[in-house]
């Protein structure tokens, strides 16, 4: 059936989604200002519900627009209008859309004394377009004559074109309006001049010319008031049209208007979310009167221009969202989303193809210091300067950020393992610089693991997870590495992390499956016990007793060796109390080993603290072995806890001495009651002449700083007796006794 501009401008206004109530009502009474005979309109819900309502319907029911939301519609019917109703739009929602019914009758008055209004009705279905989801009903005034045809009109012709004729880019549907625009209002120009947001100005967007047919793009980005008519400004505060047939020319503020030969302005405000967005404006150089219907015309325009930019925007927002879906914000780079599909199409092209996928995984060194001593700002620009060397580096071949300073490079189709080992060099070599950030000095590397397809894996998360393994191998050699995944390295490493898992476990337990021996040490002259080492044991439920070197990296790692040492620690000193229930004269000292990570925590004089409180014991009955390495750090002694523990009261035992520094001056300003002359010298004893002369050294600077010392790892009497020759008064090992249990050691003290 015909349109009236009404119909057409609610048609306009559906065809778009996520329109909210505001821009509906706008459009609706826009839609009863172009067409007069369209008194009222109304958007239902699926279930005929009124969802928003705009024109005379207040006039016609008695009562405001918007208490007739939530209404069913047949409710503002009369009754036999209302079973009409019902029949005609029965099975509506489930017709295509667009799909109209048309009826006449009685529409309700509930004022007191009111009668009922002849009306004719059209309902169009847009149930499930996005955002309207709905029925659009018109009403038209019957009055007493019956149903109002809808009129057929030029302008309305026009607008059906414009309605018809959308596009995806906002300038190109832009010009189409303008253009419809002036060749329907037969005027010289028709522009949109869109409110600059920082300003506050119009500021013009576009401009089409009917008689050069063509758009001018000198008046492109022209702030308003250049143009010379100034009242539009106020206008669209007002959200009202303006429409000027006579520019005079006494008018100071309409001399641009004139010196550009205009003479006729017509105009209207572009809403967005009822807001004002912007103007559209026709300009003709003769005056004019213009009609109603025209004025009706460009402000359905301006609707059309508001729903194209409402697309447009909404369009930007979804290919932002789309950007962020697939892309990284920072770089621009791939994703993890895009590179699983991109690993997919490489991994499908190479089984086809019989060739070989490699998966470089890519961690910067030390980036986390550049974050934290230069800031975040200069690690992102770090960051981007990195993704910029990977596009150049990799060429063609895919590259991606997972996030933080990790990238993902895919490199398919080759044949030979050297191929992609000689793409990893030369990323790691162009990732070694210092000067990835103009004006900053901030030496990065990078530490970088390959997994291959086939051999490797043949999975996506397969492959990434072995590169990510190569990676960390890579770390673990000190980084700025290239390392392709080692399944033996691997599973060696993945045993140590399931070890650690499990002492975590054995730590935390109620009852621990850590316990203590005891090796002695002993007296070279009397071969008497004078002091015992306390050696940590795990039984461990499946694979038996493990002695330290077996889970002490685990432990490190886990970083579980802090609450082993206290554990020990505290275990120790409960055994001297024990010891000293049973034998009150128990006097001898036990020592524990204390890894380096605690003895640099500074945690370590807490721990010990803690447990002579608890149990009551004599600082003198406890020895703390630690390396020259655990104690001199940078070259220096960790002052403030020898400091502490010098204050405790408890000794320091220098292990493996001779193995660390060679400087010896540390000797004299530490609190150190005994030295252990390492095993590895005492191995060749007494027949290695490098052995001999570096144990008679070793024992030489003992004698010099008033040290005791003891040696470790004495199996054989000739190694005893030599030893005690040279003067050492001490020795522990296997030729004397075995590590112990306590109940073995209260043997040998009873």
């Amino acid at each position: 059936m015909p349109r009236s501009d009404g119909e057409l401008i609610a048609v306009l206004l559906i065809r778009e989604s996520g329109m909210d109530a505001a821009v509906r009502l706008g459009a609706a009474q826009s839609a009863a200002y172009a067409d007069p005979a369209v008194v009222a309109t109304a958007l239902l819900a699926p279930d005929r519900r009124v969802l928003t309502a705009a024109g005379r319907i207040g006039g016609f029911l008695g009562v405001r627009p918007a208490e007739a939301q939530g209404v069913p519609f047949e409710y503002l019917l009369d009754e036999a209008t209302a079973r009409e109703f019902l029949l005609a739009v029965d099975g509506l929602p489930s017709r295509p859309i667009r799909a109209e019914v048309t009826l006449s009758g009685m529409m309700r008055n509930i004022a007191e004394g009111a009668a009922a209004r002849r009306i004719a009705l059209t309902v169009t279905n847009f149930v499930g377009v996005v955002g309207i989801d709905g029925l659009l009903v018109q009403v038209r005034d019957a009055g007493e004559e019956g149903a109002v045809p809808a009129p057929a009109s030029r302008l309305g012709d026009r607008l059906l074109q414009m309605t018809v004729q959308s596009h995806a880019d906002f300038l190109q549907s832009l010009a189409g309006v303008l253009q419809s625009s002036a060749d329907a209002l037969r005027t010289s120009i028709v522009g949109f001049w869109r409110t600059d947001r920082t300003s506050g100005k119009l500021v013009c967007e576009a401009v089409y010319s009917r008689p050069e047919q063509r758009l001018l793009r000198d008046w492109v980005g022209m702030p308003f008031p250049e143009v010379g008519v100034v009242e539009p400004m106020a206008r669209l505060h007002d959200r009202a049209p303006l429409a000027l047939g006579d520019l005079g020319r006494d008018d100071a503020g309409r001399r641009g208007a004139r010196w550009r030969g205009i003479r006729a302005f017509l105009s209207a405000p572009v809403l967005i979310e009822g807001e004002p967005a912007g103007v559209i404006a026709a300009a003709d150089t003769v005056p004019r009167r213009w009609t109603d219907e025209e004025v009706g015309f460009v402000a359905s325009a301006g609707l059309m221009v508001s729903l194209t930019l409402e697309a447009a925007q909404r369009a930007e927002v979804e290919g932002r969202v789309e950007q962020l879906a697939w892309y990284d914000a920072l770089t621009g780079l791939p994703n993890r989303n895009l590179l699983r599909e991109s690993l997919r199409d490489a991994l499908s092209s190479a089984a086809e193809n019989k060739t070989r996928v490699g998966v470089l995984l890519i961690d910067l060194d030390r980036f986390k210091d550049v974050n934290d001593t230069l800031g975040h700002l200069v690690g992102d620009s770090l960051i981007k300067s990195v993704a910029d060397t990977l596009r150049q580096v990799a060429g063609g071949e895919a590259v991606a950020r997972l996030g933080g300073d990790e990238f993902v490079v895919v490199y398919d189709g080759f044949s030979h393992r050297q191929e992609v080992a000689h793409l990893a060099a030369q990323v790691a070599g162009a990732l070694h610089r210092s000067d990835f950030v103009p004006n900053v000095m901030a030496q990065v590397s990078a530490s970088i693991g390959v997994a291959l397809y086939p051999e490797h894996g043949r999975e996506i998360g397969t492959l990434l997870k072995y590169a990510d393994a190569a990676m960390y191998q890579a770390k673990r050699d000190g980084g700025n590495q290239v390392r392709f995944f080692n399944p033996i390295r691997y599973e060696r490493e993945a045993q140590e992390l399931r070890l650690g898992v499990e002492l975590a476990r054995a730590v935390q337990a109620d009852s621990p499956q850590l316990f203590l021996e005891y090796q002695p040490q002993v007296d070279m002259t009397t071969r008497r016990v004078v002091g015992l080492e306390a050696l940590v044991r795990w039984r461990h439920p499946v694979r038996g007793v493990l002695m330290p070197d077996r889970f002490i990296e685990a432990a490190e790692t886990g970083r579980l060796s802090e609450r082993i040492t206290s554990w020990v620690v505290h275990e120790a000193c409960a055994q001297i109390v024990r010891w000293r229930q049973a034998h009150p004269q128990f006097d001898i000292p036990i020592a524990v080993n204390v890894a380096g990570r605690e003895f640099g925590s500074n945690t370590l004089p807490a721990l010990v603290r803690s447990a002579l409180a608890r149990f009551n014991v004599d600082p003198r009955m406890i020895n703390l072995e630690v390396t020259e390495r655990t104690v001199i750090r940078d070259g220096e002694a960790d002052n403030d806890v020898i400091g502490e523990l010098r204050a405790l009261g408890v000794g320091l035992v220098l292990d493996d001495f001779g193995t660390g520094y060679s400087t010896l001056g540390y000797l004299r300003r530490l609190p150190i009651r005994a030295i252990k002359i390492d095993r590895m010298f005492v191995e060749g004893l007494p027949h290695d002449p490098d052995g001999c002369a570096i144990v008679h050294a070793l024992l030489a600077v003992a004698r010099h700083f008033r040290l005791a010392v003891v040696a470790e790892g004495v199996e054989r009497e000739e190694q005893a007796g030599y030893l005690h020759a040279q003067g050492c008064a001490y020795a522990q090992g296997n030729l004397f006794a075995r590590p112990m249990s306590a109940a073995e050691i209260e043997g040998l003290i009873a």
